[in-house]
């Protein structure tokens, strides 16, 4: 029998929503452009479209509405997702209770996390954009 590797990611930031807020969240952004990011700080989560303006949605604001781990200071990490297959992501988190945004700060690629307790997890990578 062959050995199974173990794939290890190593993420500078990771921030947890709740996955219903995550979709309502997900169908407004897609509507405005496929490329959107979160901007990150230790306190709160905003969504910007591609051309940096605010997504007109509430910031999540942790404790109450996200959490926030790692490496996150008061410079907002920005975190950016392609919306191109907004359904499929979606349909993934509906039987998550918490997705999981995972990224590092220095703006490479971003992976969503959706996980589904005994069943595991569901991963979107979302590579980091061209310039």
């Amino acid at each position: 029998m062959l050995p199974v590797p173990h794939l290890q990611y190593q993420f500078q930031v990771r921030v947890a929503i709740p996955a219903e807020q995550f979709r309502v969240i997900i169908m407004k952004l897609s509507q405005f452009e496929v490329a959107v990011s979160a901007s990150v700080t230790d306190t709160q989560v905003r969504f910007l479209n591609g051309n940096g303006k605010i997504i007109p949605y509430p910031i999540l604001q942790k404790p109450e509405q996200c959490i926030i781990e790692g490496d996150v200071g008061a410079d907002p990490v920005s975190l950016v997702l392609n919306l191109r297959h907004a359904r499929a992501i979606m349909n993934a988190s509906v039987m998550s209770n918490m997705v999981w945004l995972l990224g590092q700060s220095n703006g490479s690629s971003v992976m969503l996390d959706c996980h589904f307790g005994k069943l595991g997890n569901l991963n979107y990578y979302f590579p980091k954009p061209e310039a």
